[in-house]
């Protein structure tokens, strides 16, 4: 039976190494490894190989994991800062928003809070149990189970499927490789000339062999999903706003009648800039406006200071109300989207993220009801290929009546999006008098129902498997 140079390779290295999978025997053979996955493939399917599949769930170290062998655990890096004790705020200042996630640690390990300050009683001991951990990182296997099952929880680990081919010689294949007959796979202009295939011979070509799926560049399943969002609106009419990562508190929050006194403004909840750390509201009367509505029905004295404040933005309605205020001249109706990054103190974990993507849209126009708002989700839901979907009422801060989409998505339900009709405090100051329909919601949620994801990282993970073979449903 003739055999091409790299079968022959690959049977060598079988025959010395006895079973092995493609990785090994491209080590041992000195060829590329998918070429010796092909040869691999060739002598099972002529019976030369023998072939069997293992499969076994594998613990590993998540990216988040990998980053915390590298960088140190929160708890690692917080216990540098305290021992034995050190304020809160310090803390926070410097660990961000991974610091409440080191003081729960902490405080498990049997440290206590004390008027704001972090006492650490046994440094030795807390040290020692962290070093545990992050053994348990490094070989999970060896690891005791409880501390596994902690670091899982965390996302500090995660759960793989593994995939493994193993291939061994047969009789017929080491037979074989003592006759050592080989043949050509391919024709040369110098092979024809010469006269050597009648020699060789011509090995036969087998068209239902396997054979490596093409892997083009692709974009990025979640941009593919975004894209698609822009086109349905696109589609339907929309037009896209734009605004900058960075904004006024007053464009982000005031003119969308949220008091200054809200807990969403603190520290804790918002990223507030350095530089720039205000931006001056460039339209005085509409300021006034807004600042009389504050005044009158939050009561207190409205704050320039606070409303000039400079913050990236926590979400994309800051686009709708810039788009109103820019469209305020011109005659009803219009309709608008965006789609945009938008950032909060959020501690990481399998659902939050303190960067993700929303989008936001409105639709201003005479007459138009919340059947109308109802209609025009449904008609994007539906155009998403999301069958299974319900309004059920709700609040949020700037719209009343306000209404919550859920979805049955990839077998779970999902809250999609929050909508509403703007207030009329939203829209007075800016002199549009019909309603003006809005809604809003995170992306990623989305596309880890759509893509079968239990963790909203798994997004970012740059898994190289993944990103090839993901596809919007």
């Amino acid at each position: 039976m003739p055999l091409s140079e790299d079968e022959l390779r690959a049977l060598r290295a079988l025959a010395s190494l006895g079973e092995a999978g493609p990785e090994e025997v491209a080590a041992a053979s000195g060829l590329e490894p998918d070429r010796a996955r092909w040869a691999l493939g060739w002598l099972a399917r002529k019976g030369l190989a023998s072939r069997r599949v293992l499969e076994e769930e594998r613990i590993v170290p998540s990216e988040l994991g990998r980053r915390a062998l590298e960088e140190g655990l929160p708890e690692e890096r917080a216990l540098g800062l305290c021992t034995p004790s050190c304020p809160l705020s310090e803390l926070g200042r410097t660990l961000g928003g991974e610091a409440r996630v080191a003081v729960g640690e902490l405080l498990k390990l049997g440290a206590r809070i004390s008027e704001g300050v972090l006492e650490v009683g046994d440094p030795a001991r807390v040290r020692e149990a962290i070093e545990v951990r992050k053994r348990a990182l490094r070989d999970p296997s060896s690891a005791p189970r409880d501390v596994v099952e902690a670091l899982l929880r965390r996302g500090l680990l995660e759960r793989r499927r593994m995939r493994r081919e193993l291939y061994r010689p047969t009789e017929g294949g080491l037979r074989a490789l003592e006759a050592a007959v080989g043949g050509i796979g391919q024709l040369t202009p110098e092979i024809l000339k010469s006269g050597r295939w009648r020699e060789l011979g011509l090995r036969p070509y087998d068209v239902s062999m396997p054979f490596p799926s093409p892997l083009p560049g692709k974009p990025h399943p979640f941009v593919e999903l975004i894209e698609r969002i822009r086109e349905i609106f696109l589609e339907m009419g929309f037009e896209e706003a734009e605004t900058d990562y960075v904004v006024s508190a007053f464009w982000n929050m005031d003119a969308l009648f949220t008091p200054q006194d809200h807990p969403a403004r603190e520290m804790q909840d918002t990223f507030y800039t350095a530089v720039p750390r205000r931006i001056p509201i460039e339209d005085e009367e509409y300021a006034s406006r807004v600042a009389r509505l504050h005044e009158l029905h939050w009561g207190g004295r409205w704050s320039r200071e606070e409303a000039e404040r400079a913050l990236l933005r926590t979400h994309m309605t800051v686009s709708s109300i810039r788009a109103l205020y820019a469209m305020r001249g011109r005659e009803p109706p219009f309709k608008v989207f965006s789609i945009g990054r938008v950032f909060r103190r959020e501690a990481i974990d399998s659902t939050h993220l303190p960067e993700f993507t929303q989008i936001d849209g409105i639709v201003a126009e005479e007459g138009a009801t919340l059947r109308d708002l109802m209609g025009l989700l449904s008609e994007f839901l539906r155009k998403m290929g999301i069958r299974e979907f319900k309004f059920r009422p709700s609040y949020f801060p700037y719209t009343e009546p306000s209404l919550e989409v859920v979805a049955r998505v990839g077998g779970r339900e999902l809250e999609l999006f929050g909508s509403g009709i703007f207030r009329p405090e939203v829209t007075e100051p800016l002199g549009i008098e019909v309603p003006v329909l809005a809604w809003g919601g995170g992306l990623e949620r989305l596309a880890m129902a759509l893509f079968g994801l239990d963790d909203i990282r798994e997004i970012y993970n740059n898994d190289v498997a993944w990103l090839r073979w993901s596809r919007i449903p």
